[in-house]
């Protein structure tokens, strides 16, 4: 099997998470900080070293900012529907739905929704977003990197023209473990992360980060551990983090984390090799088209004219043993603005620690299945 659905969910751990999600599942299987005796204790302290690297890494500039959650996409509902106040908001159409389904939520409750599109560039360029910014806009909520073609918007120039006087919302799904990021520097408010795709957890583990100038209600109630007779906490993290912490796939991002800043400098050039050969050698092939450009975030996107994608993704997966994405990727105006919303888009997405000669190999099954259609598809 060769595995290139990197950006749906990485497949590779190094051994400092297994060690990791072993240690908390044999050895630390309790309540961290809810009691007294001392494992408890030691899941706690190692929850809180997490919360510390992580806001040391994207400096937000307080450690009890920073939540954890079951996924990105619970991280920025809860930074969207929990830390919005009423007015209007900008987005891109390059969101994904986990930002635009809360936004659609919202616009019911009476908000106003303004999306920007790519003017003249193939990603969302920071005067396309500033332009929709008036006295009216309460919230502006960006992708930083495109889920379907890989593009990297220009969000940090954005941050920066907000400068914080307006409330500035990162979905970071596809930059985390990718591209160092300074929160304070670029102005952003909150940062949302996925923890099982570039920084190596396991699945079942997101973060939001957010600054002190940007408070978040909850949108989740139960227990916290501490201050049990009033009716919501009133200090973070226990305001967001309602119900028992998901210990194993904490103490993996910790871990896939450091792994994946230690190491970035050398997987960011891997990846642009991969993505580079990925574009050549599909540009190659007749009858594709390709929605990428090399780019540090493994992806690339193509289609074969007339075949669709998911069926073309099937064959990949039943005849050669090569698992990618076909589809619509969650991003449905996106596909509308690259007008593939009929057949979607294959999206190959490679790792660091996939192999150029599982690029060339994927790049000669896609070259038989576009020259000879009728051998695969009925």
């Amino acid at each position: 099997m060769i595995y290139l659905d990197n950006a749906a969910s990485g497949f590779y751990k190094p051994n400092s998470v297994v060690d990791a999600v072993n240690y908390a599942i044999k050895d630390l299987s309790v309540n961290s900080g809810r009691s007294a005796f001392g494992p408890s204790g030691d899941a706690e302290k190692l929850v809180y070293d997490t919360r510390a690297y992580l806001s040391k890494t994207f400096n937000n500039g307080v450690i009890s900012r920073v939540i954890f959650t079951a996924n990105c996409t619970q991280a920025l509902n809860f930074c969207i529907l929990g830390g919005n106040k009423k007015g209007t908001i900008v987005a891109d159409v390059t969101a994904h739905n986990s930002v635009l389904r809360p936004l659609y939520h919202l616009e019911k409750m009476g908000y106003r929704l303004r999306f920007a599109k790519p003017s003249s560039k193939p990603y969302i360029e920071s005067q396309d977003i500033l332009s929709l910014v008036d006295e009216k806009v309460s919230l502006v909520v960006m992708n930083a990197v495109s889920n379907v073609t890989g593009y990297e918007n220009e969000f940090e120039k954005v941050g920066r023209a907000l400068n914080g006087d307006v409330p500035f919302v990162l979905d970071g799904a596809q930059l985390g473990g990718h591209k160092r990021i300074d929160m304070k520097a670029s102005h952003v408010s909150a940062l949302a992360l996925a923890g099982h795709k570039g920084l190596f957890a396991i699945q079942g583990v997101g973060a939001l980060l957010f600054d002190r100038n940007y408070d978040i209600d909850p949108v989740i109630f139960g227990g916290s551990g501490n201050e049990t007779f009033e009716k919501v906490p009133s200090c973070y993290p226990e305001r967001l983090e309602a119900g028992t912490l998901n210990l194993p796939s904490v103490l993996s991002l910790y871990q896939g984390a450091r792994f994946a800043y230690d190491n970035l400098e050398n997987h960011a050039q891997t990846l642009l090799t991969h993505t580079q050969a990925l574009e050549d050698g599909l540009k190659r092939i007749q009858d594709v088209t390709v929605y990428s450009s090399p780019n540090v975030y493994g992806i690339c996107a193509f289609k074969i004219a007339g075949a669709d994608s998911a069926t073309v993704a099937q064959t990949l997966w039943e005849r050669f043993k090569i698992c990618v994405r076909g589809g619509y990727h969650c991003a449905p105006l996106m596909h509308k603005f690259l007008s593939t919303d009929k057949e979607g888009l294959v999206r190959v997405s490679s790792s660091a620690y996939n192999t150029v000669g599982e690029i060339n190999y994927f790049l000669s099954a896609v070259e038989d299945i576009s020259k000879h259609p009728s051998k695969y598809f009925i």
